[in-house]
């Protein structure tokens, strides 16, 4: 009975009702069918995950010590059992010592499984794939989940299927198979009444350049996230918000949510990274690297630990922000590379030339969606030069002068110390055009 009303508290609503009744499910199976206590342990484990900060009874770290004490095995381990190590090591030890152990899993997923077996715990491994940067594994079996999901008639779990490969979509650029994609998935949590994941609608929106509606899924995703205690949600809005603020020049505020979403515990997906590579971003754009440093630092680590091309790339560009002269240009030229390499872009990328700005332009480009760097937007025909030694601060972005603006920001605004501001979905529903690093509104906080 108790895993009955767990596994449906999950599906439903995802927050934080369901991680404890998956734990107490979960012990109660281990003398029963260890095979379903360690499925029911992995279950809590992800529960855990999407409860996040909001939890209000099991957390991510007692579900993984859980995990990790109660769950022997005197047999080979399955895919889902390789997970379940995995993660309890993620949360456990850190992410660096879960990254063989995570890729093992990955491969194993990556073989035949049967359809019932697709349906159960491709769920789980997608999102450990787009965890890992690992872009390949993503796109391969967010693909295939979605084909069993709707090939088995599994209506519970095609939304999630959908909005995996949704967020594959974005994150290559093809935003309109994306937004087709969405529009099935409406059609379908219309029918269930199942709540749509974030991952699915609030990228594409932002990246879609599509502003009133995205404020609007964001403040009416994290209303919801906050009531029924979906941490995971609330990172994603946080993520999405920082994402279009940053491309409508708000800086000030693409900082502060990007803030909000990276003081929470990094648990599922890439969105913890995204938002990283965000906070990176408004900070040098506003002349405060020292906010960027630590997300940085975050990065490199997550970057050195799994050595994908995606997430080496995300890292070199994110350092060259917080760069100037040569290192910013070596760093460039070393995202461009690395990205290159990967399916991880969103359109042509624009011409170069030797200068610091120059790169910046193509990997603007090329990086629109590899790193985060703003929805989309045409890539200008060519980009003002500035000097090599030039703050790596300047709120302006490369292509995007302000009209009657000087050419590089006053010292007095550029660095100025911001004031106490944080971050809430309800924010101004008028997008500004022009860059508000030295100035902008504090909006109540609403996390």
């Amino acid at each position: 009975m108790d895993l009955q009303r767990a596994k449906i508290a999950f599906t439903l609503h995802r927050g934080r009702e369901a991680p404890p009744l998956l734990l107490r499910a979960a012990k109660q199976l281990e003398n029963l069918d260890a095979d379903l206590a360690g499925e029911t342990y992995l279950d809590a484990l992800l529960a855990a995950m999407f409860a996040g900060a909001l939890t209000s009874g099991v957390s991510v770290r007692e579900a993984a010590q859980a995990a990790r004490a109660a769950y022997p095995r005197s047999r080979p381990p399955r895919p889902p059992d390789l997970l379940l190590d995995g993660l309890a090591v993620r949360f456990n030890d850190g992410y660096a010592p879960a990254v063989p152990l995570l890729n093992r899993a990955l491969k194993a997923f990556r073989d035949d499984l049967s359809a019932q077996e697709e349906v159960r715990w491709l769920w789980h491994a997608c999102i450990t794939a787009a965890h890992l940067f690992d872009g390949d594994t993503w796109e391969l079996l967010a693909a295939r989940f979605v084909r069993t999901a709707r090939e088995t008639g599994a209506l519970t779990m095609l939304p999630l299927a959908l909005s995996q490969r949704i967020g594959v979509h974005v994150f290559v650029g093809e935003l309109t198979e994306a937004a087709s994609l969405g529009e099935e998935l409406n059609s379908v949590t219309e029918a269930t009444g199942i709540p749509p994941p974030p991952i699915a609608i609030l990228p594409l929106t932002a990246w879609q350049g599509h502003v009133s509606e995205a404020l609007e899924r964001i403040e009416t995703t994290t209303v919801e996230v906050l009531r029924r205690g979906e941490g995971d949600g609330l990172v994603k809005a946080q993520w999405a918000a920082a994402l279009l603020y940053n491309s409508l020049g708000r800086y000030r505020d693409a900082l502060a949510a990007a803030q909000a979403a990276s003081d929470h515990p990094p648990v599922l997906g890439v969105a913890p990274w995204a938002a990283l590579s965000e906070l990176v971003e408004a900070a040098a754009r506003c002349g405060m690297p020292e906010r960027g440093a630590r997300a940085l630092q975050q990065l490199t680590e997550v970057a050195h630990a799994t050595g994908s091309d995606w997430a080496l790339g995300t890292e070199a560009r994110s350092r060259a922000l917080l760069s100037r002269g040569r290192a910013a240009e070596r760093a460039y030229r070393d995202a461009i590379g690395l990205l290159g390499r990967t399916r991880i872009e969103a359109s042509s990328p624009a011409p170069t030339s030797s200068t610091a700005s120059g790169s910046a332009a193509r990997i603007s480009a090329l990086t629109r969606v590899g790193s985060f760097a703003s929805p989309t937007r045409p890539s200008p025909p060519s980009v003002p030069k500035r000097s090599r030694d030039a703050p790596p601060g300047s709120c302006e972005r490369p292509g995007r002068p302000r009209a009657n603006a000087p050419s590089r920001p006053a010292p007095s605004s550029l660095h100025r110390r911001p004031r106490s501001h944080t971050w809430s979905a309800r924010d101004s529903r008028t997008p500004r055009s022009e860059p508000d690093c030295s100035s902008a509104h504090a909006p109540s906080s609403g996390t």
